[in-house]
């Protein structure tokens, strides 16, 4: 397991009690569905963590075969387990990165009508290869619907997080302006795109951070530099110094929502 599958592996127990972002996110995502989609095939979730979007999946294409992965094997339990078993849907363990191969079976129990993700993408610093390995799976006029975050994802934390001591010079994430043009690199066309920017309030740093962090999405530590406890609380209190609110504190979420097809 890489870094970030490691995270979100310790994070299964606490995910579902945490995302009510990214079940709205999802939901919002099926709302732009294709209406031509081809008329046949199964369909594939990638990243599907807890179950969010693979329920909505289930009830909107009852009689369709769909396989949901995740590279997160603690997290695909627990979506088995909140799902439990239906005709037609299966779970199984795949790294959706494009660093490897799709294992056999994800391929060859395709090509798929439509792919789908929600709230991942956003880890994979090479997109193009990920959108390369997901065409590769589709039918021709099959669609990929996938939601991530831009770069600018909680601003007010990065700000504080690209200063000294903390020195971050990347931040995970892509720019909705560039999704057309990679696309086209993978051989997709994209063929819807939204995006938003949302102010939610936390009661404070510490509750935002540790949210964030029940979600398992934690960033890797900068080689050399650490954080350690003094500069959480050097971090926190420059949080609490800059983006107060009424009842806590800002945090500005960055979500787009695409739908990708392939030619055919």
């Amino acid at each position: 397991m890489n870094f970030h599958t490691r995270r979100f592996d310790r994070a299964a127990g606490s995910y579902a009690a945490h995302a009510d972002f990214q079940a709205g996110m999802a939901e919002r995502l099926l709302s732009g569905l294709p209406n031509d989609l081809p008329a046949a095939g199964p369909l594939i979730e990638f990243g599907c963590g807890t179950g969010h979007l693979t329920a909505l999946l289930s009830r909107r294409f009852p009689d369709a075969d769909l396989l949901a992965t995740d590279a997160a094997p603690r997290m695909l339990g627990q979506a088995e387990r909140s799902l439990g078993k239906r005709a037609g849907l299966r779970f199984a363990i795949c790294d959706a990165s494009g660093a490897v191969p799709a294992p056999g079976p994800i391929a060859g129990y395709g090509p798929y009508r439509l792919a789908a993700s929600n709230a991942l993408v956003q880890w994979f610093p090479d997109l193009v290869r990920h959108l390369r390995c997901v065409s590769g799976l589709l039918a021709p006029g099959g669609c990929y619907l996938a939601s991530g975050f831009d770069r600018s994802n909680f601003p007010e934390l990065n700000s504080i997080l690209g200063e000294a001591p903390f020195g971050y010079a990347d931040f995970p994430g892509h720019p909705a302006s560039d999704l057309g043009g990679l696309a086209a690199e993978a051989g997709l066309e994209l063929a819807m795109l939204e995006s938003e920017r949302r102010e939610t309030v936390y009661p404070s740093p510490r509750a935002f951070l540790e949210g964030i962090r029940a979600l398992g999405a934690a960033r890797r530590p900068r080689e050399g530099s650490p954080m350690t406890r003094s500069r959480l609380e050097l971090l926190l209190r420059r949080y609490q110094e800059r983006y107060p609110r009424e009842r806590g504190v800002a945090a500005t979420w960055a979500p787009w929502y695409a739908a990708f097809r392939k030619p055919g």
